[in-house]
Formats: C-alpha cells, sequence, structure tokens
C-alpha cells in the first residue's frame, strides 16, 4: 500500500471530471487536478473498495488553487470537480472525456463529425435550483446539504453556483427547519417511527417563482402492508403536514411558495400527493421571449435559464428551419417550407414547443410527456400564449404515443433522460422520420441509444455547459434518416 503522502503524476481525467493514478494497478481518483500534474496526496476511503485522494499543497499553491476556486468548500464538495480549470481549459476536458464515451459506447468514429459548443451559463450563480437531504450536524443542529468527499457536508447556503436570492433563502429554510425539528420529527427516536423531513427542494432566481417543497418519507417499513395500515400511516403524513407553521418564512419571503409531499417506502411505495401548503398560488413565469408559463411542481422549470434562448435557436437549425443557427444580433435565414409536424418527446411545460409556434406559425406539434400536471401547466401555457390550436400534449409514455400517433411526423425532439429510451429509434425509423433532434443530458444516454440502432446518420453535435463547474455538459446531436 502506497504511504499517505506519496508523489503521484495525474495521468489522465476521467468521465467525472476527477484526475486518474494508478495504485498498485488499481484506479483511484484525485479531485481538482490536471493531466500531468504531480500532486502529494493523502487517500480517504470512500467505501465499496473505492479510495478518494486529498491533494496537498505548499501554502502558494494552496493560496493560487483558493483563488481559482473562490469557494471554501469545494476541495470536499462531489459537485464541482473542474471548478479550478479555466473556461478554454473545462470546455477541453469535458469535449475530451464526452466524445470518448460517445465513440466507446457507440461504436461509432466521430473523427468527422462537427462539434460546437453553444453559449453556456455564467460560472457564478447559475443553478436557480437545489434538491438535497436535511442531515444532522448534532443531535438538535440540520442542515441542508450534500454529501462531501470528506469532512463535514457541503453547506448549499454558501455555494457559489447558486444566486444570492436562492444561497438565502436556502438558509432561511434551514434556520426554520431548526425551529421546527420537533414538527418535522428529525430527532433519531422520531425518525425511527413515523414520517419525517428527508429533502428539501428550493427555487428561486433566474426570475422563476420561489418554491420551497417538503419531501417526508418513512423508512420504517420496506416489505408489503395491508391496504389499511398504508391508509393509517398516510394519515399519520397528512397529520404531520397540517401541524405546520409557515409565518416565519413567510414573513421573510411573502412570496415563497410552499409544496409538500409524503412517501411510503413500502413495496407499493405509496405515497400522499404534492400539495400546497403554504403561500401564494403559483406565480407565472415570464420567459426572456416575454412569453408567460405556468407551472407547479412537480413540473419544473428549466434550472438554469439563461441557456434557454442557446437551446430553442438550435433545436430550430437541427429540425431545419433555419439555414444556420442564430447569432445573438443577426436574425436566421429561414426555410420556406409547408407545414410541417413535430413530435417533441418530454415535452415538460412547453417552454420549447410553444416559442417556436410562434415563431413558426405554420407548424403543427404534438407534445408528450409523462408527468401529468406539466401537460397540464403545458396547455395552459398554450393558450396564455394563443397557440392551443397548434399544439396537441399529451400525458402518456412517450414511445407509446408516437407509435399509436395517425399523424406524420417530420422531426422528432427527443428529451432524453440519463436511461436510454431502448427501442425509440428503431420506431422512428418505422415511422420515416427524417429529422431527429436528440437533447441528452450527458453523451452516455445519446450513446446507448445510437449503440443500439444504425438507422440514423449522426450529423453534428452541439454541447452547452449548464452547470459550469462541473463534468456534465448537455449534448445536442442533429440526427438524420440514413
Amino acid at each position: 500500500m502506497s504511504q499517505e503522502h506519496d508523489l503521484y503524476t495525474i495521468e489522465g481525467l476521467n468521465w467525472a471530471g476527477l484526475g486518474v493514478v494508478k495504485v498498485n494497478n488499481k484506479v483511484r481518483c484525485v479531485p481538482l487536478t490536471k493531466p500531468n500534474e504531480q500532486v502529494a496526496v493523502r487517500w480517504h476511503d470512500a467505501g465499496w473498495g473505492r479510495w478518494i485522494g486529498e491533494r496537498l499543497d505548499d501554502e502558494h499553491t494552496i493560496k493560487v488553487l483558493d483563488e481559482q476556486l473562490n469557494c471554501e468548500q469545494a476541495r470536499r464538495c462531489t459537485g464541482c470537480s473542474l471548478r479550478h480549470l479555466s473556461e478554454a481549459e473545462q470546455q477541453e476536458g469535458q469535449e475530451q472525456s464526452h466524445l470518448g464515451a460517445l465513440q466507446r459506447l457507440s461504436g461509432r468514429d466521430l473523427s468527422k463529425i462537427s462539434v460546437s459548443w453553444l453559449k453556456s451559463a455564467d460560472r457564478l450563480g447559475y443553478r436557480v435550483r437545489v434538491t438535497a437531504k436535511v442531515v444532522a450536524l448534532s443531535h438538535d443542529t440540520y442542515q441542508i446539504a450534500l454529501r462531501s468527499r470528506w469532512g463535514q457536508p457541503i453547506d448549499l447556503a454558501l455555494c457559489p453556483n447558486h444566486p444570492q436570492v436562492l444561497r438565502s433563502l436556502v438558509a432561511t429554510c434551514a434556520q426554520w427547519i431548526n425551529q421546527h425539528a420537533l414538527r418535522l420529527n428529525l430527532a433519531q427516536d422520531q425518525k425511527r417511527s413515523r414520517f419525517y423531513l428527508s429533502r428539501v427542494s428550493i427555487q428561486a432566481g433566474g426570475g422563476l417563482p420561489r418554491w420551497l417543497i417538503l419531501h417526508f418519507e418513512d423508512f420504517t417499513h420496506r416489505g408489503s402492508l395491508k391496504a389499511s395500515e398504508r391508509q393509517k400511516r398516510l394519515k399519520q403524513a397528512q397529520d404531520v403536514l397540517s401541524q405546520l407553521c409557515f409565518k416565519d418564512l413567510l414573513d421573510a419571503y411573502p412570496n415563497l411558495t410552499v409544496y409538500a409531499d409524503a412517501k411510503l417506502q413500502d413495496q407499493a411505495q405509496s405515497a400522499l400527493d404534492l400539495q400546497h401548503l403554504s403561500g401564494p398560488p403559483p406565480q407565472l413565469w415570464v420567459c426572456d421571449r416575454k412569453l408567460k408559463f405556468v407551472a407547479r411542481p412537480p413540473a419544473w422549470l428549466p434550472q438554469s435559464p439563461s441557456t434557454l434562448e442557446s437551446l430553442r435557436k438550435t433545436v430550430v437549425y437541427c429540425l431545419g428551419l433555419t439555414r444556420e443557427i442564430q447569432s445573438e444580433n443577426k436574425p436566421a435565414a429561414k426555410n420556406t417550407q409547408d407545414a410541417q409536424t413535430i413530435f417533441e418527446l418530454g415535452c415538460g411545460i412547453g417552454v420549447l414547443s410553444i416559442a417556436l409556434m410562434l415563431e413558426y406559425p405554420q407548424l403543427k406539434w404534438i407534445g408528450v410527456d409523462l408527468e401529468a400536471e406539466a401537460i397540464d401547466c403545458a396547455q395552459e401555457s398554450a393558450h396564455l400564449n394563443q397557440v392551443e390550436d397548434q399544439v396537441k400534449f399529451i400525458a402518456q409514455d412517450g414511445r407509446r404515443a408516437l407509435a399509436e400517433t395517425p399523424e406524420v411526423i417530420s422531426s422528432l425532439i427527443i428529451h432524453a433522460m440519463r436511461r436510454p429510451l431502448s427501442g425509440l429509434l428503431t420506431l422512428a425509423a418505422h415511422k420515416n422520420i427524417k429529422r431527429i433532434c436528440y437533447l441528452a443530458p450527458s453523451a452516455p444516454s445519446l450513446a446507448r441509444d445510437l449503440a443500439e440502432d444504425q438507422a440514423y446518420q449522426l450529423d453534428k453535435l452541439y454541447f452547452i455547459d449548464q452547470m459550469p463547474g462541473t463534468a456534465q455538459a448537455m449534448t445536442i446531436a442533429q440526427l438524420s434518416l440514413r
């Protein structure tokens, strides 16, 4: 076993943006390093046979690195593995790792594929939503935090990736949680017998409505339960929610809307649906184009609103509606085409479809999403923006809806998840859909679908860095039927 403070040469960066070294022929990772950099390392046991390295620097290096990080928690944080790099270095590292994963997992030759970077989010204050656990720092002190690589949890009230308004709201919510810890059943003996506050989701900044969502869970029974017992436990959860008081919180943030849900971790995954507990009713969101959107959780708004316009312009180009990517100040040259029907899988509340239907009135649109609340919001938003005659929103599995639609689909937009959408490209080819714009949270999800079916040719790739400092970059692929 190597000694704690041995020197190691970083061989490269892995998919998560961590430096890679080999110890006894086994790969270990060291955060906040660069390829070919030589660093002294202290190893921390990360569990399951994994080790994570803490770099040990001299005073000068520590000072320089801390200035680059601009965050006292960054060394321990699991999120911002590329925060120590310049913008150019970060994009180079992301591009190499994404293209490497895409080529390795898809089995396709990418040497002749055009790759472009689009306008990304600002490096500070870009993320307007957090979802995190309520962590016990002591027997009576709690924090809204993320797991750290070592040491204390990451306090999200101090994270520079979030705008100041969100950080302030996180701190105020943490204070409220500590004041109401007994009612939230956070003590260890309470957790063993009833629902308790497990996680929170908080949204603020970027012009988005302010939301606090309390997620309660009961882990006391993971097997099957009789229906009468399930109902009894869910009633207990409702009793917990009804006893909560939000006066102090709403005095500080009068426009904060508070929601809650509760989940029983039994075999049937029984739950109380999300409900509005306090504060004003859901507010409209107005995007950069002055369009109004209705949103109610669990139908989410974009978590990096500043990148939405870049995303819209790229989709327009991938669908062949314009002959070039639009710049910030120059209008695009539009293609004059007959009416088209666009099928959007994972449409959410319609932030993409409604804007493009107003820009291209000849379009007909079918938007599909599994989340019924998102579809309700999309329909209301379409009415507000007077495009309800052009669009049909459906709450259904996207693949099933595509298979069943009698419409002739000219183009398909896919909002992919991290899991592959098995069979989707085969179905699209069967329906003779000529163009696909594939929006993936990362390259591997796209790669797995490309590997499954060779019917579509990969024409171009675009990257948008919606979360600077992290290893993630949204991957947008323009596909055409062979």
